[in-house]
């Protein structure tokens, strides 16, 4: 039985008052309709509307090159990689603290909705992870997010790629090293769901965008019609080898 939304927000308050919602960043007692405090997310570092749709930056920041090419059709981000989101970030991805999950999850599903809501997306996928890093129990943060993400906007979720062999965890590399560590490491596993598709595929943070260049490779091997990427963070440190 379904609860009216009046008596599901009258639990809500309820229970608040027993057991206050906090901040998922600084702890602060929180409003039960609120996510976070107003002192955070006054100090998010959000990615306004003017963005750069091939390197996910802010317009004015767009760290673009020529001698970089993108197999993906856009890519847009909700943060910064920085502050309190970078904090959050690795908390949640190296030592499995998930207080900001529902915050990021809804983020970036907005962030979706706003730039993609009228391209219509048939299916969302991720990033895979190996064999053996499933084996070792570690968490697939970009799969977490695209089933949430999908969860709220209604979109159905596929994997459709593997990961085929290990590698060097990109975060470890320099720049110039990152796209030849994955060359290769993907492959796309149900080319019968991928062709004639509009794909988007989500990640948590991305830096030189080697990872998702290859998974977006291999999607349009597998004959999709258009590759969209978003990420909930985007590392503006990058420097392209110009």
């Amino acid at each position: 039985m379904r609860v009216p939304p009046a008596i599901k927000e009258g639990l809500n308050y309820a229970r608040s008052l027993i057991y206050p919602d906090r901040c998922c960043f600084c702890g602060k007692v929180i409003g039960y309709k609120d996510r976070i405090c107003p002192r955070c997310s006054e100090r998010l570092p959000f990615i306004g509307e003017d963005r750069c749709w091939s390197c996910g930056n802010a317009a004015r920041e767009c760290n673009c090159s020529e001698f970089v090419i993108h197999h993906y059709t856009a890519i847009v981000g909700t943060f910064k990689y920085m502050n309190e989101i970078r904090k959050g970030i690795v908390d949640w991805k190296f030592f499995g603290k998930t207080e900001c999950f529902k915050f990021f999850t809804h983020a970036l599903a907005e962030t979706v909705r706003r730039c993609y809501g009228d391209f219509g997306i048939d299916f969302i996928t991720f990033i895979p992870q190996h064999k053996d890093e499933i084996a070792e129990g570690k968490v697939n943060t970009s799969e977490l997010l695209a089933r949430e993400v999908g969860r709220i906007l209604k979109i159905p979720v596929k994997q459709v790629l593997v990961k085929t062999f290990p590698n060097k965890k990109q975060h470890t590399l320099p720049w110039y090293r990152k796209s030849g560590n994955v060359a290769g490491v993907y492959k796309c596993i149900h080319e019968d769901e991928v062709k004639g598709k509009v794909v988007l595929l989500i990640d948590d943070v991305k830096t030189s965008g080697s990872t998702l260049n290859e998974c977006t490779k291999m999607l349009l091997i597998g004959r999709a019609d258009f590759v969209y990427c978003a990420v909930l963070a985007v590392n503006g440190y990058y420097v392209n080898p110009e």
